[in-house]
């Protein structure tokens, strides 16, 4: 009886163990199952967030209809659907808008006008168990005005006399750092590319001067041979700069204009044309533009015609003209310069309504193997009320003190921009009399350049505002922000230094930190996006 009594009871422990191995198996693979679906639906909230990136990277905004026609990844034995059979990839955008520091992220710091979404992911799968990811994300807007430097192509600082940038340093390529003395920088930087310490146009020249970086406490600290040929860079320049410094090892995406792929940056300051896509569209500063003046003929953002001749109240018999033609010699491009030169004192006498401030310009005189068409701007030290922003397909040049009274919100946009000092005089053509005056330009610039190659310099960062004069001695103050997003189509001279072409100025340069409120970005200013998540949840 006894031996019945534990062959009894070892039974019923073996099939309560039987039970509950079963029980524990299916629970395991529900478990399994439930994760396997949750990955799944993570994957559907980054394709849709994908999605989202590239409607308005590629057309600049997404629309209703975008967000309802959300294409699902396909997975075997997967939907994206609700238990009640519901669509199971939705984006939502909010009401909800509004101007605000960017608080994670690659660009935690910058300021953006977001637009929020939400965003829900739900897969079923064949045996009918659910997951669901919930996100909220905002689509960050961040003007380009916000960086003191962005590149689009590799950027280059070498500069021979101490160097200071205050602001963040952002480029789409390469990142190329020396001194003849000492480069130092302020901010942040990020390369989509990687950071190096040594010439581009020459890797094994020496470079004897400094480069320093501040840290998160505000203390620099030396590069020495830290950049990404150096095997301990990912992890090293994380721990010397706390984290400021990134490239990318550290997945520094790129921060590209709202164009459609394959699209060039320059075409957004070429004339409209009607087989220009909606980005390009919406992305032209002549489409921006409530002032257009095309070959010296004035027009108005519909096409009607704008005279651009006045008769100044004071005096009422004169008859001014807001633009003129002017030529004069540039050694660079060894070429007799025909400007259409605009005056912005008289633009702001004649009353001319010129929108939201943004101006386009644009002169394709007959080009001939001496000559080259271009645009200046003159007597502008005072802007409009609201700001300016002179564009132009053309060379641009700039004369004199620019927005140097009660600084307003600015941008000058060109192939190449060029400065003219105070001191500047057409009829100056020879070297020797082309000696500038200290001169202050405050504004914003978008500009190009052209290559570096090995053995020629494009003249970098330092030289990227050209210069015709004799500056030696002399002071450019300038306040800013510097964005280059193209090559030089027109203005292809190669930087030469010296003789007969210019010598450099004191460079009392700064970013100037207005920009950092996107209430001020100049008018018609381009804008780079970026994703950030908010909040994260997910059930099953």
């Amino acid at each position: 009886m006894v031996s019945l009594f534990f062959v009894l009871v070892a039974g019923i422990i073996a099939v309560s163990l039987t039970h509950l191995s079963q029980s524990s198996l299916k629970i395991t693979h529900q478990g399994a199952r439930n994760v396997r679906s949750l990955y799944v639906a993570i994957a559907g909230s980054e394709k849709a967030k994908k999605d989202l990136d590239f409607f308005y990277r590629d057309h600049n905004g997404a629309t209703e209809e975008d967000l309802t026609e959300l294409d699902p990844p396909a997975f075997d034995g997967y939907t994206f659907e609700t238990p009640a059979g519901g669509d199971g990839l939705t984006m939502i955008k909010t009401d909800e808008f509004e101007i605000k520091e960017i608080e994670r992220g690659n660009w935690a710091g910058l300021f953006a006008s977001a637009q929020r979404f939400d965003l829900t992911s739900t897969v079923t799968d064949q045996f009918r168990s659910t997951a669901s990811v919930l996100e909220q994300i905002d689509m960050n807007a961040i003007p380009v005005a916000q960086f003191a430097v962005f590149y689009e192509h590799d950027l280059e600082i070498l500069p021979g006399p101490q160097f200071i940038i205050e602001g963040w340093v952002h480029t789409n390529g390469d990142l190329y750092v020396g001194s003849e003395n000492s480069l130092s920088f302020d901010s942040k930087i990020t390369a989509k590319g990687d950071v190096y310490h040594y010439r581009k146009d020459n890797p094994n020249a020496a470079i004897n001067g400094s480069v320093n970086i501040k840290d998160a406490d505000g203390n620099y600290q030396a590069m020495g041979n830290l950049d990404s040929t150096n095997p301990d860079w990912a992890e090293e320049s994380q721990t010397r700069w706390d984290g400021r410094v990134r490239s990318q090892d550290h997945l520094v995406p790129n921060l590209s204009l709202p164009l459609e792929t394959g699209e060039n940056p320059h075409d957004i300051i070429e004339r409209a044309n009607e087989s220009d896509s909606s980005a390009l569209t919406a992305a032209k500063f002549m489409n921006k533009a409530d002032l257009k003046i095309i070959n010296g003929v004035g027009y108005d953002k519909n096409g009607n015609v704008v005279p651009l001749t006045y008769h100044p109240a004071s005096a009422p018999a004169t008859t001014k003209s807001i633009i003129s033609t002017k030529t004069f010699k540039n050694y660079r491009e060894n070429k007799t310069i025909i400007a259409t030169e605009l005056n912005v004192g008289y633009l702001i006498e004649s009353g001319i309504n010129v929108g939201d401030g943004v101006i386009y310009i644009s002169d394709n005189q007959p080009a001939s193997p001496s000559s080259q068409a271009a645009v200046r701007i003159t007597n502008g030290a005072t802007l409009p009320a609201g700001g300016l922003t002179v564009a132009t397909d053309n060379p641009i040049y700039v004369k004199g003190n620019y927005n140097s009274v009660s600084t307003k919100p600015s941008l000058v946009v060109g192939d190449a921009v060029n400065i003219l000092s105070n001191n500047w005089s057409d009829s100056n053509s020879t070297y020797s009399s082309r000696i500038a005056g200290n001169t202050t330009v405050k504004t914003v610039v978008m500009t190009g350049n052209t290559e570096t190659v090995l053995g020629q310099y494009n003249g970098g960062l330092e030289n990227v505002l050209r210069f015709l004069e004799q500056w030696f001695g002399k002071t450019l103050t300038f306040r800013g922000s510097i964005i280059d997003m193209w090559n030089s189509e027109i203005a292809t001279g190669a930087w030469i230094y010296g003789s007969p072409q210019y010598t450099a100025p004191n460079r009392d340069w700064r970013f100037d930190s207005m920009y950092l409120d996107p209430l001020n970005s100049p008018p018609g200013i381009p804008v780079v996006y970026s994703i950030e998540r908010i909040e994260f949840a997910h059930r099953y």
